[in-house]
Order: C-alpha cells, then sequence, then structure tokens
C-alpha cells in the first residue's frame, strides 16, 4: 500500500483498537498518497522501505535494488521528517547478498513470523488460522492493506490477542530499535 480507501478504513479500525502498525510501503504509492504516510506518522505508526517498484531485491543488480530502496527512503524521509530504517523485501525474497545491501546502509532487514496470505484471497476463517498457526509471543504479523480481507480477519484477531494480554507495537518496538512511546 497505501491503498485510498483500505488504507484509511484499517487506520481508523487500529486507532478504536489503540494498536500500532508498522506499515512498509512501495515508494510509488507513498508518492501517489503522501497524506496517507502523514497521517500513518501522525497516528503513531511506524512507516517502513517496501521499495519503490514492489520488484525482487534478488533478481535486481545491486546497483538497482539500492537505488530501488534510496529512492523510497528519500522519500518516506521527507515526508515524515525522520528515517527510514526498516526494509521489508518484496515477497519476502532475500539473500545474504540483499541483507548485506540493506545492513550497508544502516537499515534492518525485516521479515514476519505469521503470514496471513491476505493476497491469495480465500475465506476469513482460513486468513485466521494461518495466522494463530505461525503465531508466538513477540510475532510480526504479515497483513497488507491494499487487500480487503484484512479487515474482516483483524476485527477478529486483534480483540482476541488482547484478551489474551498481548498488545500492538510497531517493529522497532518489538525488536528494541526504539523506546515505546506509551
Amino acid at each position: 500500500g497505501p491503498h485510498s480507501d483500505l488504507t484509511p478504513r484499517l487506520l481508523n479500525y487500529l486507532r478504536t483498537q489503540g494498536a500500532k502498525a508498522t506499515f512498509f510501503v512501495i515508494g510509488s504509492r507513498a508518492e501517489t498518497y503522501p497524506d496517507l504516510i502523514s497521517r500513518m506518522v501522525a497516528e503513531g505508526h511506524e512507516v517502513g522501505n517496501h521499495t519503490w517498484s514492489h520488484r525482487s531485491l534478488v533478481n535486481a543488480g545491486p546497483s538497482t535494488a539500492l537505488a530501488d530502496l534510496k529512492h523510497t527512503s528519500d522519500l518516506l524521509n521527507g515526508l515524515t521528517g525522520r528515517p527510514s530504517r526498516l526494509v521489508r523485501p518484496p515477497y519476502g525474497h532475500t539473500s545474504s547478498r540483499v541483507e548485506k545491501l540493506i545492513r550497508s546502509q544502516g537499515w534492518h532487514q525485516i521479515m514476519w513470523d505469521a503470514d496471513s496470505r491476505d493476497w491469495a484471497g480465500g475465506s476469513s476463517q482460513a486468513m485466521l488460522q494461518r495466522v494463530m498457526r505461525q503465531f508466538s509471543n513477540g510475532a510480526i504479523v504479515l497483513f497488507h492493506d491494499i487487500h480487503p480481507g484484512m479487515l474482516k480477519v483483524l476485527p477478529v484477531l486483534i480483540p482476541a490477542l488482547k484478551q489474551c494480554g498481548y498488545r500492538f507495537v510497531t517493529v522497532s518496538e518489538l525488536l528494541g530499535l526504539m523506546r515505546p512511546t506509551s
């Protein structure tokens, strides 16, 4: 994302739940929807780099991959006033070369523990079951704000996990890269 309709709806829901998230955004989409990036940050969420074009970093040459990441990083820094330190490689495609490239810029490569596979469609029950099978304390759970299934699953998942004592924080807070804001 971001997505013109789904992202604001997700942000509204997260606000009602007092839940924080990290949005890994595609630079070209962030450029199209800068107001949504500003809103994410204003509401206490984190914004990370998901490349400019959503092409696999593994299949790109080092200079192409770095240019794609830097273009997005520069845009996000300008929109948020904060350095963008997190990178989620598209499709989860990574290699030692990609990870080294990311680290060389002082960035952190972020993957996930539980994948909703919301991009594949299917029922919200199937997405919920996939997440719960992979979920553990401290898990990074992957949803996409461009697929409507997350708006069906999160209103079940978040309250249930909150009842079990879980909190929803940004990736940087989870990994201890910054102090929690509350």
